[in-house]
């Protein structure tokens, strides 16, 4: 659910980059592969699914789903925990200009 919601701010934040730091007259073709990649894993993605579930048992492909997300969560956590270290700091050490 989380990730169906936040992937529209996803998207529009990485393609207004790309429109921001593309000179105009040059813009078609980097849109074009910033749409490529954005875009891509969504059509890849069911195939490799299906895939998956034909070749491994659902079971095993919803531990290694599980521990995916773990292995992803320990590096956010952690970094939350470094936030707060710079919270003792001087607003201007925190966020140097």
């Amino acid at each position: 659910m989380a990730a169906g919601t936040s992937l529209p701010c996803l998207l529009i934040a990485g393609l207004t980059a790309v429109q921001r730091e593309t000179p105009q007259d040059l813009l078609g073709r980097p849109a074009a592969t910033a749409n490529t990649l954005m875009f891509a894993p969504t059509a890849i993605g069911p195939a490799v699914g299906a895939a998956l579930v034909e070749l491994v048992d659902h079971q095993t492909l919803l531990v290694g789903c599980a521990l995916a997300l773990l292995l992803t969560a320990v590096p956010l956590l952690q970094r939350r925990a470094s936030a707060s270290r710079t919270e003792s700091r001087s607003p201007s050490d925190a966020n140097p200009a």
